[in-house]
């Protein structure tokens, strides 16, 4: 697996519009936006409060200079309605969460607001050189207080740069070449704040894309964790599981045994073992091939798993011989559980080419003593009861219980399978 890299700053950059600063992925630019959210309410509340605020401070020093006249009057009445106005869409994004990004909404306040702060060019005209700084500072504020997309801002700034100069000309007759001074002094301010808001806008938004990277790095990092802990169990299973039939092998088994030894040890519960071991089996592989004996090997494996009860642990020891370990059984009822084993596989008659042959099985059955130490002795004193089976006829299940000679339980004990009868024990 290749380690993944940091990506380059630059690169990150790519994502994101060189003019607007946006991302130009409307998708990424959403979730920026859904990222930003609570902040962009917050500081879009606060400065709607203060801008709200500060337009009723002003209207002291017009009551100030003009008194209580119809002028004064027309003043306060432009300057309360938008107050009200900013102050209830203030109000309104604390309850709707998603009016904070609602741009054309923002803008629409902004222009109508300053729409309404025009009128004091032709209210105070005696006062045109403090408005025009105003609106400088505005211009600026626009861009850097007031959360906007830097399109809408643009759109807002070049809305309010026209209609100033509109109304400077309409109040004061002002010449073209004094117009085209006052943009000039009107752009300083423009330039300024877009440029500067420019770039708080992409480095918030390449800080934003680096985290998506950083999460997507994290979420590959956590994928490959989990496949590699996936495969490690994968391994792990396989190293305890036989290739052939799919059952413990002798790793797998043992770990189980020794964690039921414990627990009967711990509980005084009883615990039985059963070997079991295919009679004449080397006759078989010798006859029909390996193939064929592998063919047995598995459907017994599959049978044997079908018809033991569910606590009963099945594994393979090697070879023809298999091992059963049963939790909370005594050797009496292990040894019923293996004689219905025995039974079921001497009457299937097993498909092999153009051959049918019965495979029979021999079962030595113990269960834990007082003196047993570990799996070990109970497996060594059952493959003792097995033995004794083979030395008695085969097709058998024999209990050899600690400190007890061998017994048979009731059920028929000749050989199925048809090989010549030998003295060897297999």
């Amino acid at each position: 697996m290749t380690t993944p890299t940091t990506r380059p700053l630059h690169s990150v950059y790519k994502l994101i519009h060189p003019v607007f600063a946006r991302f130009t992925d409307p998708a990424t630019e959403r979730e920026f936006l859904d990222h930003v959210a609570g902040e962009t309410r917050r500081h879009l509340v606060i400065a709607f409060l203060v801008w709200a605020a500060l337009i009723l401070v002003f209207a002291v020093p017009d009551y100030a200079d003009l008194g209580a006249g119809p002028e004064f009057a027309a003043m306060f009445a432009m300057r309360a309605a938008s107050a009200v106005m900013i102050l209830g869409y203030a109000l309104a994004c604390l309850r709707w969460r998603n009016l904070a990004h609602n741009f054309p909404a923002i803008s629409l306040i902004v222009i109508v607001a300053m729409t309404g702060f025009v009128l004091i060019y032709f209210l105070r005209p005696d006062v045109v050189g403090f408005v025009i700084g105003v609106t400088m500072v505005m211009i600026v504020g626009a861009y850097l207080l007031i959360p906007n997309l830097l399109s809408w801002n643009t759109l807002v700034i070049s809305y309010i740069i026209a209609t100033s100069l509109l109304s400077v000309w309409l109040t004061h007759g002002t010449s073209a070449a004094g117009l085209a001074s006052l943009f000039v002094i009107y752009l300083l301010p423009a330039l300024t704040g877009f440029f500067i808001a420019h770039r708080l806008q992409l480095l918030r938004r390449g800080q934003f894309a680096l985290l998506l990277e950083a999460e997507q790095r994290n979420q590959e990092l956590e994928r490959e964790v989990e496949r590699r802990k996936a495969l490690e169990q994968e391994l792990e299973q396989q190293a305890a599981t036989d290739p052939l039939t799919g059952l413990h092998n002798r790793r797998g088994y043992e770990l189980l045994f020794e964690q039921e030894l414990k627990r009967a040890q711990r509980l005084n519960a009883p615990l039985s073992v059963a070997i079991l071991d295919l009679d004449r089996f080397k006759n078989l592989n010798d006859t029909y091939g390996h193939g064929a004996g592998d063919q047995v090997l598995k459907s017994l494996a599959r049978e044997w798993s079908q018809r033991l009860r569910g606590p009963d642990i099945l594994g393979r020891l090697g070879g023809e011989e298999f091992v059963v370990l049963m939790p909370d059984t005594a050797a009496p009822e292990a040894a019923e559980v293996m004689e219905r084993l025995r039974r079921h596989t001497e009457s299937v008659p097993r498909e092999l080419g153009v051959a049918t042959v019965a495979v029979t099985v021999t079962i030595g059955v113990t269960d834990l003593g007082a003196a047993d130490d570990s799996f070990q002795d109970m497996i060594a004193r059952a493959d003792e009861a097995l033995y004794r089976g083979k030395d008695q006829g085969r097709n058998q299940v024999v209990i050899l219980r600690a400190g007890e000679p061998g017994t048979t339980p009731p059920g028929e004990t000749a050989a199925t399978f048809p090989a010549p009868a030998s003295s060897d024990p297999e």
